[in-house]
């Protein structure tokens, strides 16, 4: 399961659990199959570290699998072209990725276990959120909706929130991280992710 995810394929059977992993396929269907040329195993910054590449029209994701024999966490792993206005999340845990500039590049990191894989998705930033008394208000696109899962996401788990022009107020956990998804149909379009405090 955690191979046909590096590489975007689906596979005909798999028990539950593993066929959550394949959600991160469908709403970023319109990198993966964007009919632009994706490239395999490109250059990382840690031997033993894969990466595949998808390019999309707007959105671009990265493939990542550690097999270096070691668990990673702050170590870059990648470095691409910087672009403005994007943001950068990892789709499969909805954990952040720090991304460091250095010049016209940018160098992403983010925890890894060795044998495991990451999903890292850059995409425009399309909402903002203002975070006031247990509260974030959300402005997103009109025509999109909001997913927000807590703690984990996975479908089945998420509660959908509709935005009235535009505008919505989530609920944010106490304990656990609170994960907002900006969708447009099937597709993801942006993720912020509200650590727990």
């Amino acid at each position: 399961a955690k191979l046909g995810l590096f590489n975007a394929t689906g596979i005909g059977y798999m028990y539950p659990p593993k066929a959550l992993a394949f959600d991160n396929l469908r709403e970023n269907g319109d990198a993966l199959n964007s009919g632009l040329m994706p490239e395999p195993l490109i250059k990382t910054l840690i031997g033993g570290v894969l990466c595949n590449y998808f390019p999309g029209s707007v959105k671009t994701v990265w493939t990542i699998y550690n097999k270096s024999g070691k668990s990673l966490s702050t170590e870059p792993l990648i470095e691409i072209p910087y672009k403005k206005g994007v943001r950068y999340v990892e789709v499969l845990n909805d954990t952040p990725v720090t991304a460091v500039e250095i010049g016209e590049k940018v160098r992403l990191s983010c925890p890894v276990a060795d044998k495991d894989v990451l999903v890292i998705v850059q995409m425009p930033i399309v909402a903002k959120v203002t975070v006031a008394a247990g509260k974030a208000n959300v402005s997103a696109p009109v025509g999109c909706f909001l997913q927000v899962a807590y703690g984990e996401d996975a479908p089945g788990k998420r509660d959908i929130v509709k935005l009235q022009n535009g505008k919505a107020s989530v609920e944010i956990a106490k304990d656990v991280k609170t994960i907002i998804k900006v969708i447009d149909g099937y597709y993801l379009k942006d993720e912020i992710i509200l650590p727990v405090k």
